[in-house]
């Protein structure tokens, strides 16, 4: 289930099938290969490729159905607004997913070691700091000027 927020996805599993499989992290993995292989395609017509973020964070939503000839749901909850906060976190720290401690507990031990925690973290309107992971750290590109010494 998905919603479209401004320039924002919103994806929601029930807790049964996104904790215990972790598709949270597949379908980010699946996204990212998507724009990768149409990459040529995005940097040939605009000019660039296209590049996204993601905060993951778990817990109740609430769902309402809302429009009756052309029926959607809309999704609500303090969950939300958590995993945003988390997203908006990206630049600062460096990575291009984050999640929640809450979250990682139910990632794959095989899985675990391609994360790192980042440490406590405070969040925007938030009085309690959560722990956050990340995984697919960005490669930083620092601008050094090269020279030779020669005698």
């Amino acid at each position: 289930m998905y919603q479209y927020v401004g320039d924002e996805v919103i994806i929601v599993w029930p807790e049964d099938k996104a904790g215990r499989y972790s598709n949270w992290l597949t379908c980010y993995e699946a996204m990212r290969v998507a724009l990768e292989k149409r990459s040529p395609v995005y940097q040939k017509r605009y000019g660039l490729v296209p590049e996204f973020k993601a905060g993951v964070h778990g817990g109740l939503v609430i769902i309402t159905e809302i429009g009756t000839l052309q029926r959607a749901h809309v999704y609500h909850g303090d969950v939300l607004n958590t995993a945003s906060r988390i997203q908006s976190k990206c630049n600062e720290v460096g990575y291009d997913l984050l999640v929640s401690e809450f979250l990682m507990s139910e990632v794959h031990l095989s899985r675990r070691k391609e994360f790192e925690k980042v440490g406590v973290v405070p969040l925007r309107g938030k009085t309690e700091e959560v722990i956050i992971f990340g995984f697919d750290k960005r490669i930083q590109q620092v601008d050094v000027k090269a020279s030779s010494v020669s005698s």
